[in-house]
């Protein structure tokens, strides 16, 4: 038997570890940090998140970007809250205050947010997959779908 929740959805980030502005480039003599910044190495963090078959579409609410939906071809359409996902790579890229220079360890674990890897709500309402998707610019939280059945 199958497992019903065999596939995932995959989420990246990329930090090249170079955070110097390209356009200070003053040669003041001396040999400055660009020998240590070749020395850095590149910093990929990804998370997964549990999915119900193969990913048609995905759209994220454009008034809560952490609101995530996704169109399933088993005909559902899933709902996820990334904002744990979010606030780890903030913590690690070194934006959230309290945290030590990018090292990823913050000054106070009580203020992470858990990462929830499965859908918040899900609706099974269509009788088939469907492709047609996406979020109301206008009122916060209307999601409209359509399958492929019209």
């Amino acid at each position: 038997t199958e497992k019903e929740l065999d596939d995932e959805i995959l989420g990246e980030e990329y930090d090249k570890g170079d955070d110097t502005d390209d356009d200070e480039d003053v040669d003041d003599g001396e040999d400055s940090d660009d020998d240590e910044l070749e020395d850095i190495d590149p910093i990929l963090e990804h998370f997964s998140l549990r999915h119900n078959g193969g990913v048609n579409r995905v759209r994220v609410m454009p008034q809560r970007p952490e609101v995530v939906a996704t169109w399933s071809d088993s005909g559902a359409v899933h709902l996820y809250n990334i904002r744990g996902v979010l606030d780890s790579f903030n913590r690690s890229a070194g934006l959230v205050e309290g945290n030590t220079a990018g090292t990823g360890t913050s000054g106070s674990s009580s203020s992470r947010s858990k990462i929830a890897r499965d859908p918040f709500f899900v609706y099974r309402g269509h009788s088939t997959e469907g492709y047609a998707m996406d979020w109301s610019p206008v009122n916060e939280g209307h999601l409209a779908t359509g399958d492929c059945d019209g």
